[in-house]
């Protein structure tokens, strides 16, 4: 399955009732698709007790920014802010610039995940940590561009 998601989406739903299959989440293919919030395209603020676990697939379509590289404004695929949460057994591959953020969050653990982005792919972070403790990332393959 796989499904376009508009950009700066809260996932809750779709965390909450779960797939029975994994699923693919595609960011849209265009720079004008990624309409909302420029910082982020799936964000969590002020989320206590989130949990995001499956097998599913989040793919930012990051090449269509990388030409921009020197450009501030290329968001990153998933933004977790103030939060405490796991995250288990996902995949993020492509984003335009850092895979997964995570900024004030406090009691966070990350296990299982695979992050993907082509070697030539340009500051495409796989994790970004400021500002948090307690943060436990493990048995993980994280690949990411220059």
């Amino acid at each position: 399955m796989q499904e376009v998601l508009g950009a700066g989406v809260l996932l809750l739903l779709c965390i909450a009732i779960g797939y029975s299959e994994p699923t693919f989440h595609v960011a849209p293919d265009t720079i004008s698709g990624w309409n909302g919030s420029g910082d982020y395209w799936l964000g969590f603020d002020n989320v206590n007790g989130l949990v995001i676990n499956g097998s599913g697939t989040i793919n930012g379509r990051g090449s269509t920014w990388w030409s921009r590289s020197q450009e501030s404004t290329r968001p990153r695929a998933v933004h977790f802010d103030n939060c405490n949460n796991q995250v288990t057994g996902i995949s993020v591959v492509n984003s335009p610039m850092c895979h997964i953020s995570i900024n004030q969050c406090t009691g966070v653990s990350i296990s299982r995940i695979h992050i993907n982005s082509p070697a030539d792919s340009p500051n495409t972070d796989g994790i970004d940590i400021a500002s948090s403790t307690y943060v436990d990332v493990r048995n993980s393959i994280i690949k990411s561009g220059k």
